[in-house]
């Protein structure tokens, strides 16, 4: 309405010189609404609002006919809208996927597809990874239903999944090969916020899983018998969660988040009783514009009346493209399959260390490194937003198995080093170089890491 020219250099506030519009004197304005034509106002006075009211809602005296909602509610002719009972229609809200074709896959390929209802209380989704046929295939099928304050969920997938090994020393002998698994999964889980920030999470699951260990080489004094394992179990979940976490484009950069959580095999539906308990705390601090310092404390404890509690696999990355691994013999145990990874471990392989107990501690400096890069040869590329980071991985195990004391490496262990990050987009590029230390020496030389996947 009014034009301010150079307002810091004016000592005193005079009178504001009218817009130009204003200038024209007289303005008026007409407009329909709803089928209503409003009186024309007039702009006496550059102070005065009459010219601006648009529509009978913003007048003072408006009359009883100007209730919009109440006229179109009831009045067919005024729009026809009849109060209905809201009905859930569930409509696809996204398909996305892929398809391929290897020498050594076969087929192969990915699917996702989403569906929910207009409000959102009911959403579906269907995943899978399709290798040669079904039985070689991952999927999962999961319904949410969000309506009220407590989430439920159902779920079932398959997973696939193959693990290399190679071990001297067992039986007296060398042995190498793949454990195959097929793991099968039915579940249902409820969360329930208890404050803006944390949630309370209790699930129950059924999980059944089939082994085949495939040698590819034996050369061992008593071979063993039996190289098929199946395993069903009744599992439940109970878990406590914290996270108001900010984030930007690699990681988050303020807040912290925690997680304690139980997860069990009751002995009275299993033949094979265990617990699981683990916790993990990350505090993010932020110490310059984009920049941050992480801080991860995790532990776990497994247990069970048997020896045949799961283990911990520390080391290593998760997603890791080049990756190595330690010589380990195929696992006997009868829970090997509830085992769990533990990582961000770099310096190390995976399996360098196994244990029923862990501690491990994550420290990164998390900072800009380029901006913006773009390359004219051979190719026009453009890159944005290259992240550097500066780390120290520690970790320890307790309880070691019996069978593999002299399989796997004492700790504490880990290591230290620098990463770069690159956001494409669709997932994030890591690339880490790392020295291997036990806090009192470094071991070798450096090793070198690429992996997808966001950092902790």
């Amino acid at each position: 309405v009014y034009v301010v020219r150079r307002p810091l250099e004016k000592a005193q506030p005079d009178t504001l010189r009218p817009a130009f519009y204003m200038q024209e004197g007289r303005i008026s304005y007409r407009s329909i609404h709803r089928h209503q034509e409003t009186d024309a106002y007039a702009a006496t006075s550059p102070d005065s609002l009459e010219g601006f009211r648009i529509g009978p809602r913003m007048g003072s005296d408006r009359p009883a006919s100007a209730n919009i909602v109440a006229n179109t509610l009831t009045d067919s002719a005024r729009g026809g809208f009849a109060p209905r009972r809201y009905r859930s229609n569930l409509d696809i809200d996204m398909v996305t996927g892929y398809a391929n074709y290897s020498t050594l896959g076969g087929v192969g390929g990915e699917l996702l597809i989403t569906a929910s209802d207009l409000m959102g209380y009911h959403n579906l989704a269907f995943t899978t990874s399709l290798y040669r046929d079904l039985r070689d295939s991952d999927y999962a099928l999961l319904y949410e239903y969000l309506r009220r304050r407590t989430d439920y969920a159902v779920y079932f997938s398959q997973r696939r999944t193959w693990y290399p090994f190679t071990s001297y020393g067992a039986y007296g002998g060398f042995e190498s090969g793949l454990v195959e698994q097929r793991e099968l999964f039915l579940g249902a889980y409820a969360s329930r916020p208890t404050s803006q920030f944390e949630r309370f999470e209790l699930g129950v699951e059924g999980v059944s899983v089939k082994s085949n260990v495939l040698y590819d080489q034996i050369f061992q004094v008593a071979p063993p018998t039996d190289t098929e394992n199946k395993i069903e179990a009744l599992l439940a979940n109970v878990a406590y969660v914290h996270d108001n976490t900010l984030w930007s484009s690699f990681w988050p950069v303020r807040g912290s988040r925690w997680r304690m959580q139980l997860r069990a095999a009751p002995p009275r539906a299993n033949t094979a009783p265990f617990g699981v308990v683990s916790g993990d705390f990350r505090k993010y601090l932020e110490v310059g514009e984009n920049s941050s310092f992480a801080m991860r404390v995790s532990g776990g404890w497994s247990f069970a009346r048997e020896d045949n509690a799961p283990v911990f696999y520390v080391g290593g990355l998760p997603y890791w493209i080049n990756y190595d691994f330690n010589s380990i013999s195929s696992s006997t145990f009868s829970n090997d399959v509830f085992s769990q990874f533990v990582f961000p471990l770099r310096g190390t392989n995976y399996y360098d260390m196994v244990g029923r107990r862990y501690g491990i501690v994550n420290l990164e400096y998390r900072f800009p490194l380029i901006y913006f890069a773009a390359a004219g040869f051979p190719f026009q590329i453009v890159f944005q937003n290259f992240g550097g980071v500066i780390f120290l991985d520690i970790a320890n195990v307790w309880d070691v198995p019996l069978d593999l004391q002299n399989q796997v490496q004492d700790g504490p262990l880990g290591g230290y080093g620098y990463g770069v990050r690159l956001n494409l987009g669709a997932m994030l590029l890591r690339f880490d170089v790392a020295w291997k230390t036990d806090l009192r020496e470094t071991f070798g030389s450096a090793k070198y890491y690429w992996s997808f996947g966001y950092d902790f």
